[in-house]
Order: structure tokens, then sequence, then C-alpha cells
């Protein structure tokens, strides 16, 4: 094998390891819907709290954009905790926020502002 070959092979490993080394620490989360307000200000999803946060179960969270740092707010509480959510959607001028919870073993539309 030549110089440049090795030399190349060499490179590829190397950022091969990087990547997946950058891949492992990386916080990766999934949610099943987000929604970002209509003026940019807040962000909506249905899926786990940020991983430093004390709320460990799924649900529907909200949290500011403009301010760094701050931790997501669960919407859901109380009889909705643990009941199924879907179909989040802001309203127009950003104030409220809509979604699809279980109650009473049926979907009703919820809305939380």
């Amino acid at each position: 094998m030549t110089e440049p070959r090795k030399l190349l092979l060499f490179v590829l490993f190397s950022l091969l390891v990087a990547i997946s080394l950058s891949a492992a620490e990386s916080k990766v989360r999934n949610f099943d819907q987000a929604v970002i307000s209509p003026d940019g200000q807040r962000v909506a999803w249905i899926g786990p709290a940020d991983r430093d946060s004390s709320d460990s179960g799924a649900g529907l969270y909200v949290q500011e954009l403009e301010k760094p740092g701050a931790s997501p707010v669960r919407i859901n509480t109380g009889d909705f905790a643990k009941s199924a959510t879907e179909g989040v959607a802001w309203s127009a001028d950003s104030k409220v926020v809509t979604f699809l919870c279980e109650a009473a073993e049926q979907m009703q539309v919820c809305i939380a502002s």
C-alpha cells in the first residue's frame, strides 16, 4: 500500500472515531411532534422533557426559545398527565396552544394559555 493511501485511510479512520465519540456524547431526544409558535418565541412538543429536568415522563411541554437555559413547562398535568396527547397547534397570536387529549375514554380538544 502506498504512503498516500495509508495517510488517507488514517485520516478517514480518525474522522470516523471522532464522529462516533461526538455522537455518543450528544443529547439525542425523540419527539412525537414539535411545533414552533407563529411569533417564534416558544416551542411546544410531545415527548420527553429535557434530560436535566426532574420530570422524566413523556407529555406536552412548552419552552421559551428566547431564554437560554429555561426549563420546559409541562402542560398536561393532573388528571391528564398520563392520558394520550396528540395534534399540537398554536393559535395565530401565539398565546394559546391546543391539542387533543384523552378524557373519559375519548379524545377531547384541550386548550392551554
